[in-house]
């Protein structure tokens, strides 16, 4: 709960979750425990995730002009996700023990409220955009009998260097965490793009594990709710995605003959972002 899933940590931890289960089996395969003594607490679902801190402007300027190729083979171990979007890590401050409920000072002397939620400013998402996200999220939620996610093996690209023979077999590697991506660096025009890469995704996974595995059974269902889900989004009208204002976010507008997009810039100014109310 503490770590992103992109952190080294999480990823240890669902391994030895994984051994740990498969040596409860084993105690349950040579009579030592009861099948009833191996099934592990329902501790409820984990908080959604929080985007990792953007990358600095120099960075994201990079980001956005690497194709579809290099999205594919990085590895960030700060993502995102998605999703389904928190599970904030927590700052430690410097020079001892943290103070509660003491009030800080600002640059021009005032008090300052140490309640008050500081931080970059929420998300806006265009309705294609909040459609893409919703799509992205849902596929999150489905779970097997255990409780578990369906989509955990599929976030992830298996190890180049322990299982090099899925590269082999798998020309065109996708996993959720590569889609996340590219929503963020807005690669996708509409819904049925990101709906190509997820059935891709699951085409990759029924191609590569055997027909009734797990892997493969888990695949198909999510598969199944994926093109629910693509369809659910793409019936939204865009007027569902105002907010409580009436105000609709846009992906660009056009002013004096000038074309303005959100994080972009013409002529040295940088694009922030807009709003049409409804009537304006």
């Amino acid at each position: 709960m503490y770590n992103r899933p992109s952190a080294p940590i999480f990823k240890r931890a669902v391994r030895l979750t994984e051994v740990f289960k498969e040596k409860l089996q084993a105690l349950v395969k040579d009579g030592t425990i009861e099948d009833s003594d191996a099934q592990l607490p329902d501790l409820g679902d984990l908080p959604e995730i929080e985007d990792s801190p953007p990358a600095e402007p120099e960075e994201e300027e990079a980001d956005a002009d690497e194709d579809e190729e290099e999205d594919e083979d990085e590895e960030d171990e700060e993502e995102d996700s998605d999703e389904e979007g928190g599970r904030p890590r927590r700052k430690a401050q410097r020079g001892g023990r943290p103070s509660i409920g003491k009030k800080e000072k600002d640059e021009e002397g005032k008090e300052d409220d140490p309640h008050k939620k500081r931080g970059r400013p929420p998300k806006v998402f265009t309705p294609m955009e909040a459609r893409i996200h919703a799509f992205l999220k849902g596929l999150r939620k489905p779970k097997n009998d255990k409780g578990e996610l369906l989509i955990v093996p599929f976030e992830k690209l298996p190890d180049k260097t322990a299982h090099p023979e899925y590269y082999h077999a798998i020309k065109t590697p996708m996993v959720l965490d590569l889609i996340k991506k590219k929503a963020k660096r807005k690669k996708y025009q509409n819904v049925d793009q990101a709906l190509a890469d997820v059935e891709r995704m699951f085409e990759n996974a029924k191609g590569y594990n055997e027909d009734g595995s797990q892997l493969h059974q888990d695949a198909i269902v999510l598969q199944e709710e994926a093109r629910r889900l693509a369809a659910q989004e793409k019936q939204k009208p865009d007027d569902a995605f105002r907010d409580e204002d009436g105000k609709l976010p846009l992906p660009e507008i056009s002013y004096q003959g000038e074309i303005w997009k959100v994080g972009t810039s013409r002529k040295g100014l940088a694009a922030a972002t807009d709003f049409l109310g409804e009537g304006d």
